[in-house]
C-alpha cells in the first residue's frame, strides 16, 4: 500500500511539472498599419531570453515559446510591440517616422544624408 502511495505521488509531480513547463507554437502575421502588407524581416522574440525569429516575404512566423510568454516585436521604421503570446497572432505594426533618419555610410565616417554635397561611390 505503501509502494502504491508512493507511486501515484510522484506521478502526480511528474504530471504537474510537465504541465507548468508546457511549450506553445505560435503561428501568426506581422502587417504594416498604412498599407496592410507583411512586414519583412521583423524581429519576433520572446522576452527575456535568445528565443526569437524573423517574419518571412509575406509577413508569416512561427515561433515555439513557454505558455504565458510575452513577444516583442521590431522592426526597422515601426513603433516596437509586446503582445502575450496567443496560439494564432494577427499583428499590426505602426510606423514611427521619428526612427528613420537617413544616414550614409562613407567607408571612414557616417553622415547624415542631408548633409552630402558630392557624389559618394
Amino acid at each position: 500500500m505503501l509502494k502504491i502511495k508512493a507511486f501515484l505521488t510522484a506521478a502526480l509531480l511528474a504530471a504537474g511539472l510537465t504541465a507548468f513547463g508546457q511549450q506553445v507554437t505560435v503561428t501568426g502575421v506581422v502587417t504594416s498599419s498604412a498599407d496592410g502588407y507583411g512586414v519583412i524581416g521583423a524581429a519576433v522574440m520572446e522576452k527575456g531570453t535568445t528565443n526569437g525569429t524573423t517574419t518571412d516575404f509575406d509577413g508569416n512566423f512561427t515561433l515555439t515559446v513557454k505558455e504565458g510568454a510575452i513577444l516583442v516585436f521590431s522592426s526597422i521604421g515601426y513603433s516596437t510591440l509586446e503582445l502575450p503570446a496567443q496560439p494564432q497572432m494577427s499583428v499590426v505594426m505602426e510606423e514611427d517616422s521619428q526612427l528613420l533618419n537617413e544616414v550614409v555610410v562613407t567607408g571612414y565616417t557616417v553622415q547624415r544624408k542631408a548633409d552630402l554635397t558630392g557624389a559618394i561611390s
